[in-house]
């Protein structure tokens, strides 16, 4: 709510002083709270400063040539330097301290003492606070109010000027259809560059303009008679106050000028609830629209240059149409004008908002409009796409960025990028259900002829290793050791331990198009119910992200079982939980209540998804594949599984509880047998194939136990929903909000790291959502806003 300070001036002037000065402090409803009274001392030498100051500002600007027509700089009517011809800038900027100063000074008199501590008492720094000024005298009326230091104090306060006598505000006449109806007049001089204001206006939204090019008093007359009533008045072109009966003109054509009293009649009828005259010394307008009780009136104190009008224009409608007061609106406009003092000196000095003293402070909304508006706004004078050419932009950005995805070309970048947000998960906890004896580099070194099959793993030292596990009842063994030369001649003892119902050994089926992936059997005593191929299925860029669980071979293939040893071994320890394994009736692999998702998969339904969903668009999807989800350890070089070495067993060094009731799986460690694959966690340290096959079992046994999830991608519409929508909201915010360089940039940041979070929350409970599309169209989406704001900088760079 806005705290409002009404400060009546009285009969004084700067000449003369302000004997009988009124303040009251108004509740938010408008109720009296609280009346003081208090006087300032006449101050002649402050009124002969701004009187200086008038001189020399208008000297600057007729001086610098801020305009190809030097008798007409400005959007005036007429320039009169009263002589003054010589002058320096650093003189000009000094002039505006000294009346700062001294305006601060007459404003901190004793007399006036009551007002400004009874202010400071009951208001907090922290309040809107609206300092409505009263007064009917021209020179107080001219004075920089803005630099008074309770400003300083209180930044979320504002002056206004108001007249101490008015009538009652006539009712707003409600508009049409909840728009808000504008009439615009443009005074079309020659030497002006209007066309600014007119795309800003145009493209507002939820509004019904009218626009006047240079028209004559009876156009003018007549459009304002309209039924309907306008809302809001707007003017554009040459405008100038009286010094002497403080009343102004506005040129409305080349050849016509006309007094705001000569229209009393018509504006009285109008409705009008603002009235916005972006021309030079409107405090002549603002006094006789004030007599016709306007609500609001926004003018410039002084001549204004083209820029500095056109500038403040566009930051009030931008900031105004998005939700606060106009009064909060006017404010910041005129602190953006800042940042233009180094050419425009004073520009800071020249918006004024004129307010009947008995209405609160206006909204967009009160004017019609329901809510704050959606809108695709005018960015620096460049007009922007209507709402639905803005849907349609989007929806082609996402349309072009599935295409290009569709076609593979996107792959690399979203594997890497899944890849990266894989390594950055929370650290997963080890798996105690699975211990690794691995055949290390110093077991090989010990036989250094031997570097394959069973030569890893002799017969003699195969037997001694099964021995030790078999006493301490493990649930279930899983050789990665391809044993194919192991007949039924061998020791009866291993073919023992071979025929036992919870071994498990491998075989691999034959890869045509690979000449180091022959066919090899099984161990020939094990059952193929108890074999599992250790086939593999590798990325384009041979990172293994997925795992291969079910296939069928080929017939003349050596290697006839249809199920990896990871799923083996898993579908072995979840039926002794109870658990069952089967199949639905879409065919998909159901452990207990967990479906395992097929990543990717020709075309199916739901959950399945085919080979160009999520991230990956030219892979062969054969065999029912998913994505590993590895367990994330504390480091590359760490393992999420407990591991003893070959030799700790066979010397007696292996703890009884670390294998009874666990899955052990025996495999080659050692990086000279060839056994390794590069992952997602880490693509410099590669995983032996023993550490491979232990995450895809643990996967399928933590995803049956509701441990941890599998990893599943979205089907193509809700992908297509999820880019197109982020791709909305991204040109929402660029069109509407990035109004400079730093604010586009910002915004980037801000939904790309959203983006970046939102993905990695999803991965975290298993879901690969796409990233890099999107980070693409938001790129895109930012380059244009950047690109607007460049041509519109080229377009407003030049000074009308």
């Amino acid at each position: 709510m806005v705290q409002r300070v009404v400060i009546n001036l009285g009969s004084g002037s700067l000449s003369k002083g302000c004997s009988q000065i009124t303040a009251q402090l108004l509740e938010p409803n408008g109720q009296l709270a609280i009346q003081c009274r208090g006087s300032l001392p006449p101050n002649p030498e402050l009124d002969e400063l701004c009187h200086r100051w008038q001189l020399f500002y208008r000297a600057f600007y007729q001086m610098q040539g801020v305009n190809p027509n030097p008798l007409q700089p400005t959007r005036q009517l007429a320039i009169a330097t009263q002589g003054l011809t010589n002058f320096s800038q650093v003189e000009f900027r000094e002039l505006c301290t000294t009346i700062k100063d001294q305006l601060n000074r007459w404003l901190h008199s004793d007399a006036f003492q009551p007002i400004y501590l009874k202010i400071c008492q009951t208001l907090d720094v922290n309040d809107e606070i609206l300092i409505l000024l009263e007064t009917d005298d021209l020179s107080l009326k001219q004075l920089p109010w803005h630099v008074w230091d309770l400003f300083e104090t209180y930044p979320k306060a504002e002056f206004v000027l108001g007249a101490p006598e008015y009538d009652a505000v006539a009712q707003h006449r409600p508009t049409t259809g909840g728009t808000v109806r504008i009439l615009a007049i443009f005074g079309h001089p020659p030497d002006l560059e209007l066309e600014a204001e007119r795309h800003i206006m145009a493209n507002l939204p939820g509004t019904d303009i009218t626009f006047l090019d240079a028209p004559t008093r009876r156009q003018l007359t007549e459009h304002l008679w309209d039924q309907s009533g306008w809302d809001i008045l707007f003017f554009a072109g040459h405008s100038s106050t009286d010094p002497q009966t403080a009343t102004g003109q506005i040129q409305i054509n080349n050849s016509e000028r006309i007094d705001l009293h000569q229209l009393k009649q018509t504006l009285k009828r109008t409705g009008l609830q603002l009235a916005i005259f972006n021309s030079c010394e409107g405090l002549g307008l603002a006094a006789t629209l004030a007599e016709l009780n306007i609500p609001q009136i926004i003018v410039m104190r002084e001549i204004v240059p083209d820029p500095v009008a056109q500038s403040f224009f566009q930051a009030l409608i931008e900031r105004f149409m998005t939700g606060p007061s106009l009064v909060a609106a006017v404010k910041e406009a005129r602190q953006r004008l800042e940042g233009m003092e180094d050419q425009y000196p004073c520009a800071t000095w020249l918006p004024v908002l004129c307010q009947h003293s008995a209405t609160a402070p206006l909204t967009w909304q009160q004017l019609g409009r329901q809510g704050l508006p959606t809108r695709f706004r005018p960015i620096r004078g460049i007009s922007m796409p209507s709402a639905i050419a803005g849907l349609g932009i989007t929806l082609a950005s996402t349309l072009l960025l599935l295409g290009i995805r569709h076609l593979g070309l996107l792959q690399t970048w979203e594997l890497r990028a899944y890849d990266h947000l894989m390594q950055k998960r929370p650290v997963d906890h080890p798996d105690d259900r699975i211990l690794i004896v691995t055949v290390s580099e110093a077991d090989l070194k010990e036989r250094p002829a031997q570097k394959s099959g069973a030569d890893s793993l002799p017969d003699s030292q195969l037997v001694q290793l099964l021995d030790q596990l078999a006493q301490h009842q493990p649930r279930s063994v899983g050789l990665d050791v391809f044993r194919p030369q192991t007949a039924k001649s061998a020791s009866p003892k291993l073919v023992k331990h071979l025929q036992r119902s919870n071994f498990f050994g491998i075989c691999q089926v034959e890869d045509a198009s690979d000449t180091n992936h022959p066919d090899i059997a099984p161990p020939p005593v094990v059952s193929v119910d108890r074999q599992g191929f250790s086939d593999v299925v590798l990325d384009p860029d041979n990172v293994l992200r997925r795992a291969l669980l079910v296939m069928g071979p080929p017939t003349a293939s050596q290697c006839q079982t249809q199920y990896a040893l990871s799923a083996q071994l898993a579908f072995h320890f979840l039926e002794q939980q109870g658990i069952a394994v089967s199949y639905t009736e879409q065919n998909e692999l159901q452990l207990g209540s967990a479906i395992v998702p097929r990543v990717p998969n020709p075309p199916s339904t739901y959950p399945r998804v085919d080979a160009r969903q999520g991230g990956y668009h030219k892979v062969d999807a054969w065999g029912y594949q998913t994505l590993i989800n590895y367990r994330m350890p504390r480091s590359p070089s760490q393992s999420n599984f407990e591991h003893v070495t070959l030799q700790d067993v066979l010397q007696g060094q292996l703890n009884p509880q670390r294998v009874k009731n666990r899955i052990v799986l025996i495999g080659v460690s050692a990086k000279s047998f060839g056994d390794l694959h590069t992952t997602p966690l880490s693509l410099q340290d590669a995983y032996p194939g023993v550490m491979i096959q232990a995450e895809m079992t643990s996967q399928l046994i933590s995803a049956a136990l509701g441990e941890r999830p599998l990893l599943t991608v979205w089907p193509l519409w809700v992908e297509t929903i999820w880019i197109w929508g982020w791709l909305i909201s991204s040109g929402l915010l660029f069109w509407v909000l990035g109004s400079h360089l730093l604010k586009i940039m910002g915004i980037g940041l801000v939904l790309g790291g959203g983006l970046y979070y939102l993905c990695w929350l999803f991965l975290i409970q298993g879901l690969w959502v796409p990233l890099v599309p999107i980070v693409l169209g938001l790129a895109g989406m930012g380059l244009s806003a950047l690109l607007l704001l460049v041509l519109a900088a080229k377009r407003t760079r030049s000074i009308r």
